[in-house]
């Protein structure tokens, strides 16, 4: 897949407000692999950019296009400034606006240096995307990774809209053909299940893509004893099980 750095590319990611701008030296085409290798969080575009300019754009979409072009899946804590969740006992941030003018930055140091300056870390496992949270924040992660589910299947792209999270567990669990049920202990998660995400991801795999998802919001996942289902939980030993 190849992708031309232009100033256009640049400037249609990050100008989702006005004022916002890239300028780039070079016209020259990079060829890049379609899929992130899930054991490289630095697989990102290493030529300098001579001007990036962003001018009043909200922090989320900044990170949001700023790893679109670095060709990064990546999904947002619903605890970063701004994220677009509906937080059950928690209080929305106010969705910072983004101000900065670097010169002679590669994708990744601005990518880099965006999350330092609003106190944010990356956070990988063995899956294609990667979590942005508080730096403060203590990462729960699912080891568990289910070996008699299909893997090979890829889907590109992966869009959500505006869709509550249990449907985009729904949806994700369809695509991959397995079987899900939904702990009870769920109704115990500070996150209120019809809250809404939204996320754009290519070339991820179904169980990548639902074992991100789960983690962003402190959930788990385990295998169903004596049946082929997995099982969506809120803490890792609960029951009985409502199916989806």
């Amino acid at each position: 897949m190849s992708l031309k750095r232009n100033s256009a590319l640049l400037a249609c990611l990050l100008g989702v407000a006005s004022g916002c701008s890239c300028l780039c030296s070079s016209e020259r085409e990079l060829q890049t692999s379609s899929h992130v290798d899930r054991r490289r969080v630095e697989a990102v575009c290493e030529d300098t950019i001579p001007i990036i300019h962003i001018d009043g754009v909200r922090l989320c979409d900044a990170i949001e296009n700023l790893a679109r072009y670095m060709q990064i899946n990546c999904i947002l804590d619903p605890r970063v400034p701004g994220a677009d969740f509906n937080v059950a006992r928690h209080s929305f941030s106010a969705q910072p606006e983004v101000h900065v003018y670097w010169e002679n930055f590669t994708g990744q140091q601005a990518f880099h240096a965006l999350l330092d300056m609003y106190d944010l870390k990356m956070v990988t496992n063995f899956t294609s995307v990667i979590r942005i949270v508080p730096r403060i924040k203590k990462v729960k992660l699912i080891s568990f990774r289910p070996s008699n589910l299909q893997t090979d299947l890829v889907i590109s792209p992966l869009v959500m809209e505006k869709v509550p999270l249990v449907e985009a567990i729904r949806r994700i669990a369809a695509q991959g053909r397995f079987s899900l049920v939904l702990d009870p202990s769920l109704s115990r998660s500070p996150f209120a299940l019809n809250g809404l995400v939204n996320f754009r991801w290519e070339d991820v795999t179904p169980i990548d893509a639902l074992i991100a998802l789960l983690e962003n919001y402190d959930l788990s996942l385990v295998e169903e004893p004596g049946t082929s289902s997995l099982r969506v939980t809120f803490e890792p030993q609960a029951s009985p099980v409502v199916k989806l």
